[in-house]
């Protein structure tokens, strides 16, 4: 009999990584799939594969949202979809390697979670941004790059932080990303975006690394580096900021000015549609709460005026 904790180890460093995951990946689900052994194994329940059921995966899901995460908040309905995720893959390859008689993740839904709304920014709030950006006494003319960049890109903060000189088509107006799971992609972005870049590209930007948005001393700007920018940038527009949150205002805005959900799919990376569907109902919920400020029939019957 193989132990969870054994098969976890092996879907991980075995699995995983002949197949090209991105060492972040492989972090995600070493984490996620070890607290599930280790919970197992802590709450006394059996840790053979074999005797996986439904009914102790269902426990474990009802204790991951009665529980909190290391910031002492609960778990996200998106970090809730993720580990649920990770489990259902790892319990349909044990099933696939004839280590499990059933794929005991197949009769075991999501947890019904809140609906969950990303945040997204304001046309005025991207005003205050790009000015803080601006004003910035360090690096201006980077940051506003970087800022312009993601809005009009979605990239994910590592795509953008990996960027080199080579990436970019400056006839196209394009440049390359690589994505998750070494997917790349060439993504669009606009003349007024082009035109802060190659402002940064030539008046700021060193020629001792091939790194395009550099850090101060010259080198690849980190994902830890563009979260501290987008803090700084936080707190002179007072405005809550992470690079994530640019994303979201990509997808959002991107949908709301007319572009169709299959070329969100392909602007962000995503490997299945449903992710991209997600920003599309969150449209829904707009329409829906203007509606209730702006009905005709309450306009008329309550007489409301400007």
């Amino acid at each position: 009999m193989a132990s969870v904790a054994d098969c976890v180890n092996a879907y991980v460093r075995v699995h995983l990584r002949s197949e090209g995951r991105s060492p972040a990946t492989l972090e995600w689900h070493g984490h996620v799939l070890g607290r599930f052994a280790t919970w197992l194994r802590d709450g006394q329940h059996p840790s053979d594969v074999e005797d996986l059921s439904p009914l102790i995966i269902k426990t474990y899901m009802v204790s991951l949202i009665e529980s909190t995460s290391k910031h002492g908040t609960p778990y996200s309905p998106h970090s809730l979809r993720s580990m649920h995720s990770s489990l259902r893959s790892f319990c349909k390859w044990l099933h696939s390697e004839g280590l499990t008689a059933q794929d005991t993740m197949s009769r075991v839904s999501q947890p019904k979670t809140p609906k969950e709304h990303k945040p997204n920014l304001s046309p005025q709030e991207i005003t205050l941004i790009i000015r803080a950006a601006r004003e910035g006494r360090r690096t201006p003319l980077r940051d506003e790059a970087i800022v312009l960049f993601l809005l009009d890109t979605g990239a994910r903060a590592s795509e953008v932080v990996g960027l080199t000189e080579s990436d970019f088509d400056w006839h196209t107006h394009t440049a390359l990303l690589r994505g998750k799971g070494a997917k790349d992609r060439r993504v669009p972005f606009s003349a007024l975006t082009a035109k802060a870049l190659q402002r940064y590209a030539l008046k700021a930007r060193t020629k001792q690394s091939t790194a395009f948005f550099q850090s101060e001393e010259g080198q690849f700007l980190t994902r830890w580096g563009l979260g501290q920018l987008c803090r700084r940038l936080g707190e002179r527009s007072q405005i809550s900021l992470n690079p994530h949150k640019f994303r979201h205002t990509f997808a959002i805005t991107y949908l709301r000015a007319g572009g169709t959900v299959f070329a969100l799919q392909k602007s962000l990376g995503h490997s299945s549609l449903d992710m991209s569907l997600r920003y599309s109902n969150m449209l829904t919920d707009d329409l829906v709460r203007e509606h209730q400020e702006h009905s005709p029939v309450e306009f008329v019957f309550a007489k409301k005026r400007p």
